[in-house]
């Protein structure tokens, strides 16, 4: 959510972790317990039409080492993702939302940057959730793509289940859970920048930091995609939304990518 995710950028490589070493078939297993009872706080705003830009994105597996470079990105308006409520049924106790990344304008002084304007820079993924109070549960699976001009494509993230928490008057997200997984065949074909090493194969970066494939998607007892958990919070935002969409520009050095398809070597503690 890049959710994860999306990933192209990495802070110190040397503090980043293995995956999970348990077996892991499936992250809406993983999240149960997080996703179970719980009584959310009443909801007392209309939500439809609402435009929402996440402000904190933050990974709890299978590294935790890419937060700070998200957080320095969102502010400064160099990673947008927007979440959309398209429409608000309280009686039904239901909202129809999207998700998607986004592009924003934002002006700079001294440090500061204030936005002027965001737009969609892919086609929103619509979705439904059950909403009980202020709580939302997302039904089902869903998938999105993640992208920003660090990586040459975006990711897609399949397999997302999680729920998210509304303030009362519906200006914040103030919490959401999500999980998800990326295939190990797109990271063999995807080039990322990362901080301490320049534009490297995803997938060979990965495999540099003994985090191995830990999520059987397909059920066919094949580890087969990268299993992420995230959190994140979100402001909204609606004044500022022009629906244009607006394609986001790789930057030149992450354009051309070499694949890399060698087998990953889980770390031994």
């Amino acid at each position: 959510m890049r959710l994860w995710i999306m990933l192209g950028v990495l802070a110190l490589l040397g503090a980043c972790g293995g995956g999970d070493d348990g077996d892991n078939t499936g992250g809406q297993d993983l999240l149960a317990q997080e996703t179970e009872g719980g009584d959310a706080q009443a909801l007392t705003a209309d939500l439809t039409g609402r435009i929402y830009r996440i402000t904190l994105l933050e990974a709890t597996a299978p590294t935790k080492e890419l937060n700070k470079v998200w957080a320095k990105a969102i502010d400064e308006y160099k990673l947008t993702l927007l979440f959309m409520v398209q429409e608000h049924d309280p009686v039904a106790g239901t909202i129809t939302a999207a998700f998607t990344t986004g592009v924003s304008e934002a002006t700079e002084a001294d440090g500061v940057y204030t936005l002027v304007k965001m737009m969609p820079a892919l086609e929103p993924v619509t979705f439904t959730a059950k909403l009980t109070g202020a709580r939302f549960d997302i039904q089902g699976e869903v998938s999105f793509d993640i992208h920003d001009p660090t990586v040459n494509k975006p990711f897609h993230v399949e397999g997302i289940t999680g729920f998210g928490i509304f303030s009362a008057d519906g200006t914040a997200i103030e919490d959401c859970q999500l999980s998800g997984g990326i295939r190990e065949t797109q990271a063999e074909g995807m080039c990322a920048t990362l901080l301490t090493l320049g534009v490297v194969n995803f997938h060979w970066f990965m495999n540099l930091v003994h985090i191995c494939p830990d999520w059987d998607l397909d059920s066919d007892q094949t580890m087969d995609a990268y299993y992420f958990q995230g959190h994140l919070e979100a402001e909204e935002r609606t004044p500022f939304y022009d629906e244009t969409i607006t394609p986001i520009v790789p930057n030149d050095n992450v354009k051309v990518c070499q694949p890399h398809t060698e087998e990953c070597i889980p770390k031994v503690d």
